[in-house]
């Protein structure tokens, strides 16, 4: 069983095909040209408005650029759209269906991925934490790609719990990633005794952006805050591979804009969390502008077995920047 889409979701779906092109690609292309290549005009000619100037050369590497990374994204959206049916599985569970990507072998661990996401994302947030130990269970959350929206977070939490019955899994650990941080708290709340540890990594765990112009301006500062991240990590030769890895995950992004819509509103009313009973590590960067930094302590106040390692300086994609986040995480996952 697959979702259905709508028109509203096909036209949500090409504003933010658009949107990425822009903030992300050609924006990380042109801004890695300029630092890392020293171009120069061939001259100007004589109706050009940069006669004289390193403008014009500039002008035309950004277009250039924004090209480029359009017709890279439009590539890759291409296989991707081919390869994420190769790759995961719908199970049939006693509460719904359910999509999956199951990968390794030890203990497991449930990945919950963040707003725009789905199990391809979560399968990258495991190859980022370097959970290679781990049987890394990566779902498409309700709303996302191949999993139908269940409503309520109750059905939701009910529908991992029937998905661990479904793949005989009497506990496991969970790892919630930014807008999927609401549906891990709420799974721990509901479900602890399924539970063996619980990670929120730069997390939600409370209202993430007020209505109207509100959802607006939390759109633009979490771009701006990841777009830094990736740049910087851009930059760095051994975390290129990584990056490309997230910008493959922004495939089809008409079967993803209604799980994050659903985000926004279920996050907006959902409460503190308290009496968290598992065991809980809580990662989030300080100068995180996407999520801010309360919310981990909110996370923390409401454990009673929590941690809190706060990345001096991390944004929202510390997982990335970070190799600190990494080791943490795993540490926890593997502790006695």
């Amino acid at each position: 069983m697959r979702c259905r889409w709508t028109g509203s979701d096909a036209v949500a779906g090409l504003i933010w095909r658009l949107y990425h092109p822009i903030n992300s690609s050609a924006f990380l292309v042109s801004s890695i040209w300029h630092r890392r290549l020293n171009l120069t005009a061939r001259g100007p000619r004589l109706w050009d408005p940069c006669r004289g100037t390193a403008y014009c050369a500039r002008v035309r590497t950004r277009a250039v650029a924004l090209g480029l990374g359009m017709v890279a994204l439009a590539l890759a959206d291409m296989r991707s759209r081919a390869s994420l049916a190769r790759r995961s599985r719908i199970i049939a569970t006693a509460k719904g269906p359910i999509e999956v990507e199951i990968t390794g072998h030890g203990p497991g661990v449930l990945v919950l991925h963040g707003g725009l996401g789905g199990f391809d994302q979560g399968s990258w947030i495991a190859h980022a934490l370097d959970l290679r130990a781990h049987r890394v269970i990566a779902v498409s959350r309700p709303g996302y790609l191949g999993t139908p929206d269940v409503g309520s977070l109750d059905a939701e939490a009910d529908l991992y719990v029937a998905a661990l019955d479904a793949l005989g899994i009497e506990r496991i650990a969970v790892v919630g990633v930014s807008g999927g941080g609401v549906s891990t708290l709420h799974l721990a709340g509901r479900h602890p005794q399924r539970l063996t540890r619980v990670v929120m990594l730069s997390a939600v765990s409370g209202p993430a952006a007020d209505a109207g112009l509100g959802v607006a301006w939390f759109a633009l500062r979490a771009s701006v805050d990841v777009n830094k991240s990736l740049l910087s990590a851009a930059l760095d030769p051994a975390k290129r591979q990584l990056v490309a890895g997230l910008f493959r995950t922004f495939a089809t992004p008409e079967r993803r804009v209604r799980g994050g819509l659903r985000d926004l509103r279920l996050s907006g009313s959902f409460p503190p969390p308290k009496g968290i009973t598992v065991a809980a590590l809580v990662v989030h960067g300080t100068a995180d502008n996407a999520i801010p930094f309360d919310h981990a302590e909110r996370t923390v106040r409401g454990c009673m077995s929590g941690t809190l390692i706060p990345i001096d300086g991390g944004r929202h994609l510390s997982l990335v920047t970070h190799a600190q986040v990494g080791e943490r995480v795993r540490e926890f996952l593997t502790a006695a």
